[in-house]
């Protein structure tokens, strides 16, 4: 009865050890692999400015070139419907794996999309203007 007890015991120590070795080497890869993303932030971010230019082009073509040439101003509804087009076509783009190493660097999917629709905004604003003046200025010219 006693060797019963004594096997019992050892088998739960195992147990409990070999869950213990899992926990730990569990966490030291999610270290390894954040300090790893880290490192290669660098080189991620350069790829992704290369997808939001594409995508920045691509956005820009459908939604306010022709507008723009026509001196008519992108309205609320129609801008933020770029934005949400220019963010789901960074995501095709991205595909899963670099999504989720963004999505890991800014800390959440909302906050990434976020900065990307914000970015976009600014830049289609500023373009659009410019643009409307640049063709102004050619008229009277």
């Amino acid at each position: 009865m006693m060797i019963v007890v004594l096997i019992v015991f050892l088998t739960i120590q195992i147990i409990i050890i070999n869950l213990l070795i899992y926990s730990w080497l569990k966490h030291k890869i999610a270290v390894e692999k954040r300090d790893l993303l880290y490192r290669n932030s660098e080189k991620l971010l350069l790829i992704l400015e290369g997808i939001k230019t594409q995508a920045y082009d691509k956005i820009f073509k459908e939604y306010v070139l022709i507008k723009a040439a026509d001196r008519i101003k992108t309205n609320h509804q129609e801008l933020q419907d770029a934005a949400r087009n220019y963010v789901k076509v960074i995501v095709e783009y991205c595909g899963p794996n670099l999504l989720n190493d963004m999505i890991e660097i800014y800390g959440s999917k909302d906050s990434f999309y976020k900065l990307l629709m914000d970015g976009f905004v600014t830049k289609i604003i500023l373009d659009e203007s410019q643009m409307i003046e640049d063709k102004i200025n050619i008229e009277e010219i």
